[in-house]
């Protein structure tokens, strides 16, 4: 899944099977059904949030002016990762955000 394609995604269920496979279940098998809601919830995206808590230090989510921006580091790699208005992605659902940064941090790990 190229960078375009995950941008592109809308909330629902193609996004939230792709967050089920790429990022909750490391390309297991579904044996939930129905899936959890990752990109509508944010109860269930704040599960992805935890998720994301083994590989990054820090979390931010950060709203601003209308859209959420989200900033994760990683203190021992110094990686820094960012979507946002200043990266050209703006998203007024921070479940979505959430879903989509959590797949475009798995093309850069």
């Amino acid at each position: 899944m190229t960078k375009e394609e995950i941008l592109a995604m809308e909330a629902g269920l193609k996004l939230d099977d792709a967050i089920h496979r790429q990022v909750m279940s490391k390309g297991e098998p579904s044996l939930i059904h129905p899936l959890p809601k990752y990109s509508e919830d944010i109860l269930a995206a704040w599960s992805v949030i935890e998720k994301m808590k083994e590989n990054w230090d820090c979390i931010e989510l950060i709203w601003d002016v209308g859209a959420w921006d989200i900033c994760l580091e990683n203190y021992e790699t110094h990686q820094r990762f960012y979507l946002g208005k200043e990266a050209g992605e703006t998203y007024e659902k921070l479940p979505e955000a959430i879903c989509k940064v959590a797949l475009l941090t798995k093309l850069h790990l």
